[in-house]
């Protein structure tokens, strides 16, 4: 029975699974684009085949819907041991970032601040939904534990300061949970959520980290800008091909920084998903990823709305979150391209296709 199983997984291939071979053949075929060889084959192994191997892994093995459970469980354990390691430094005062005013920055086992807020962006929507579970359907100290954890990581997520977290990837997720959760009945939570998110912005206007976002001379807003204008002629110049996986940097100080942004030549990544994906994959890159997005909000919103299980239900709401905070987030920083973020991204689209597999009541509706 279970030979069968896996014969049948490998024959019938989903829309996401092809999408997801897809962008595999065309990061395969960037290295002939790419200048730097070395840096993009070994972009290529542990960014793309290696998490690709794990999507293919967890599509193949047989999956119970305790296991699915048990594996994101397993996530959101890794995300809390980061979180606790970051504010057990920050207590400490050690191995912290000094920003804007000498305002000391969590980054935890990461070398930026701005990594934390992406990792623990992602993990906090899955434990988040999972904490709403009601006691029929999971112990009271399962869903203290999930609460907990999830305290945790929004401490740490605030103490890293990450703008692109704060402003834009945490609300962007919270909104979702609550739509995907009480649909119609959404409307009042998303406007006490809005109006709490307006008094933090209104309080903290004077704060420096988000004071220097209306700096457009200098600062992250003025370079994030230049950055942008330098990855657009960069796509611009190789739109079919981009340029490489991990030639971003060799592209960008070589060629196409901006005079006015000098002072930081060092820059991996173009800091926005849509010309991320652009410029190490060309067009057909950007059209790849916004295929495997389109098939999984496709499967996830289906999978919300048919399953009769109230735990894949809320795991599915938390993943679907989770990619939520991957595109807001991903419009001003990182989405894909970082070791985490590549297995994270590879976990959620596979765990929601499981889910379709495993519940009957789903894999009914999507056929």
């Amino acid at each position: 029975k279970m030979r069968s199983d896996i014969s049948l997984l490998r024959l019938k291939l989903t829309s996401l699974d092809k999408a997801v071979l897809t962008f595999t053949i065309l990061s395969l075929i960037s290295i002939l684009s790419a200048t730097e060889r070395g840096a993009a084959i070994t972009e290529l192994r542990v960014i793309v085949l290696e998490p690709v191997l794990l999507y293919l892994i967890l599509r193949i093995i047989p999956l119970t819907k305790n296991e699915l459970v048990k594996i994101t469980d397993y996530f959101i354990v890794g995300a809390f041991l980061v979180a606790v390691i970051g504010l057990i430094q920050y207590a400490l005062g050690i191995n912290l970032i000094s920003a804007e005013n000498g305002i000391m920055r969590l980054r935890s086992i990461f070398g930026s601040p701005n990594n934390v807020g992406l990792y623990l962006g992602r993990a906090l929507p899955i434990s988040l939904a999972m904490s709403l579970l009601s006691q029929r359907h999971i112990s009271r100290k399962r869903r203290i534990v999930y609460i907990s954890v999830s305290i945790f990581m929004i401490a740490a997520i605030f103490l890293s300061f990450s703008r692109g977290a704060l402003l834009l990837g945490v609300p962007a997720s919270l909104a979702a949970i609550a739509i995907w959760y009480r649909g119609k009945r959404a409307v009042l939570p998303l406007f006490g959520l809005l109006a709490v998110a307006c008094m933090i912005l209104i309080s903290s206007s004077a704060h420096p980290r988000i004071a220097s976002l209306t700096n457009q001379t200098t600062g992250p807003t003025f370079f994030r800008i230049n950055l942008w204008k330098s990855a657009f002629n960069m796509i611009a110049d190789r739109p079919i091909t981009g340029v490489g996986l991990d030639n971003f940097l060799y592209s960008y100080r070589g060629k196409y920084i901006s005079p006015d942004a000098w002072q930081d030549p060092n820059i991996s990544h173009a800091h926005n998903l849509i010309l991320d994906f652009s410029s190490r994959l060309g067009l057909p890159g950007l059209a790849t990823v916004l295929w495997m997005l389109y098939a999984f909000f496709r499967t996830a919103n289906k999978t919300i709305n048919v399953t009769k299980d109230p735990r894949l239900r809320l795991l599915t709401i938390g993943l679907a979150a989770s990619m939520v905070n991957f595109v807001a987030h991903g419009l001003v920083d990182a989405s894909y391209w970082f070791v985490d973020l590549a297995f994270t991204f590879m976990l959620t689209i596979s765990i929601i296709q499981r889910i379709m597999n495993t519940d009957n009541s789903v894999r009914k509706n999507l056929a």
